[in-house]
């Protein structure tokens, strides 16, 4: 597995799916993973921003997620080939220097890069 997907792998109980992307613009409710309520969840919310990210939605899309309330905590590691995206994300103050995995967004990013 390269190191962005590994680093894209939603972890944990989140079990989110871009069907559940899908569903959220439909009918504003998030039923999945341990998100299971018919209210917005923030956390969700930010589950689905990065699942909206790693499926190369519209930034339109991306910004309707921001704007209902999705948290921005690791979505910069999943917007790595999307400069669009980070630039956005940078601009409403997404962490530079998070850490996942001992890495921050732009260690990544200089890894996936091919020098060669």
């Amino acid at each position: 597995m390269e190191l962005k997907q590994i680093m894209r792998t939603r972890g944990g109980s989140d079990s989110c799916t871009v069907k559940d992307l899908d569903k959220y613009f439909l009918t504003k409710e998030i039923k999945c993973g341990p998100y299971d309520q018919s209210d917005v969840s923030l956390n969700g919310l930010g589950s689905l921003l990065k699942i909206a990210i790693s499926d190369n939605r519209s930034i339109q899309d991306i910004q309707k997620l921001i704007n209902d309330g999705a948290k921005l905590k690791y979505a910069l590691f999943s917007s790595i080939g999307r400069p669009d995206v980070a630039n956005l994300l940078i601009k409403l103050g997404a962490d530079v220097n998070e850490i996942k995995s001992e890495k921050t967004p732009l260690m990544i990013a200089a890894i996936e890069r091919d020098f060669e």
